[in-house]
C-alpha cells in the first residue's frame, strides 16, 4: 500500500491500480496517469454498481486499453472477480479502480479480501489519496500543476484557494488551458471569486470572515455574491434533505460530492425548513435594496442578520 506521495516519487503503473483517500483531485490524477499510458481511443470509463461492469474488465481484449471504473466500492461480488482480474492481468493493459471512500475497506481489522488480493499480487498496487504532510512537498505538487510557477506562487496559490486542492488545482487548469503565465495577476483571475468566499463565509456562520469579505467586494459585484449565497443555501438544503435518508456515496451521485458533503455537514444542523424561509426572505430584501440604489452596508447586515 502507498500514498499519493509515495506513489508519485516514481510513478508506477500496474494492470491494476486502486485508489481512494479524501483528496479527490489527487485520486484524479492517478487515474489520468494511468490513462496517459494508452492512446486515447484505447481509454473507457466505466461506473459502478452496474452488474455487466465486471463482465467488461474480465472479457479478453488484443492490444492495449485503459479502463477506469468509478464508484469501485460498489462493485458487487469484488471478492470472487478481483482475483480472476489479477490473475489475467496483461502488461498491455491497466485497469484503475477508483473508490470514493476515505480509505481502504477493512473487515476484522484486516484488509477487504479484494483488496488483500491486489495488494498481493505482483499485477496491483493499492493507493490511498491523502494530501502531502510535508509543506515542501505539498507546494512541489501544486507548482507541478501550473508551469512556470515556483513554491512561492503556489503558497499565495493554496491561500487563495483557502487551502482547498481541488479548488487549486482547478484553478491551475484554467491557467495552463489558457496559457497563462504564473503572476500575481493571473492568480487573481484564475482563483475563486470575494463573492464565493463572501457566500461561503456566511452560509458557515463565520461572521467575522463574512464581514470582512463584504467589505472588499466593489458595488459590481454584490449582486453575483448574493446570488452565490443563494445557491449554496439551495445545496445546503437539499443536503440536509438527502443526508436523512441516503447514504454519503448516494447523496455524491445526486451531484453533492463527498468532499462538498464534508464541508456541509459541520453545519447542517443549523438549516431547517424554518431557516431556509427566513434566509430566502433576507436574500430578497438584500437584492431588493441593491437594484433600489443602495450603496453601502447591504451584504455587511446579511452577514449580521443570516
Amino acid at each position: 500500500m502507498a500514498t499519493f506521495s509515495q506513489w508519485a516519487r516514481t510513478r508506477p503503473v500496474r494492470p491494476v491500480t486502486w485508489v481512494c483517500g479524501p483528496e479527490e483531485v489527487l485520486c484524479r490524477e492517478v487515474a489520468q496517469h494511468v490513462f496517459s499510458s494508452v492512446p486515447v481511443a484505447s481509454r473507457t470509463v466505466l461506473w459502478a454498481p452496474e452488474g455487466w461492469v465486471w463482465d467488461y474488465l474480465l472479457a479478453s481484449c488484443p492490444g492495449a486499453r485503459c479502463i477506469c471504473v468509478q464508484n469501485a466500492e460498489s462493485l458487487p461480488q469484488a471478492a470472487v472477480h478481483m482475483p480472476v482480474l489479477l490473475e489475467s492481468a496483461s502488461p498491455l493493459s491497466q485497469v484503475v479502480l477508483v473508490s470514493a471512500e476515505d480509505d481502504f475497506t477493512r473487515e476484522n481489522g484486516e484488509l477487504a479480501s479484494h483488496l488483500a488480493a491486489i495488494k498481493a499480487s505482483k499485477h496491483g498496487q493499492l493507493i490511498r489519496c491523502c494530501r502531502p504532510s510535508k509543506e515542501e512537498d505539498l507546494l512541489k505538487l501544486i507548482a507541478s500543476w501550473w508551469p512556470g510557477t515556483g513554491l512561492n506562487h503556489a503558497a499565495k496559490l493554496r491561500a487563495a484557494c483557502a487551502d482547498d486542492l481541488t479548488a487549486v488545482y482547478q484553478a491551475c487548469e484554467k491557467a495552463r488551458r489558457a496559457g497563462l503565465p504564473a503572476d500575481d495577476h493571473q492568480l487573481r483571475l484564475v482563483t475563486p471569486s470575494l463573492s464565493s468566499d463572501w457566500a461561503q463565509a456566511v452560509l458557515s456562520g463565520d461572521r467575522r470572515r463574512a464581514m470582512e469579505a463584504a467589505s472588499s467586494l466593489p458595488v459590481s459585484a454584490q449582486l453575483q455574491a448574493l446570488a452565490s449565497l443563494s445557491a449554496m443555501l439551495a445545496q445546503m438544503t437539499s443536503y440536509v434533505r438527502l443526508v436523512r435518508n441516503l447514504e454519503p456515496d448516494e447523496i455524491a451521485r445526486r451531484g453533492i460530492t463527498r468532499y462538498r458533503q464534508r464541508q456541509l455537514a459541520p453545519h447542517a444542523g443549523r438549516y431547517n425548513s424554518g431557516r431556509e424561509v427566513s434566509c430566502r426572505l433576507l436574500l430578497a430584501r438584500a437584492e431588493d435594496a441593491l437594484r433600489s440604489g443602495a450603496r453601502g452596508g447591504v451584504l455587511e447586515a446579511v452577514s449580521a442578520l443570516w
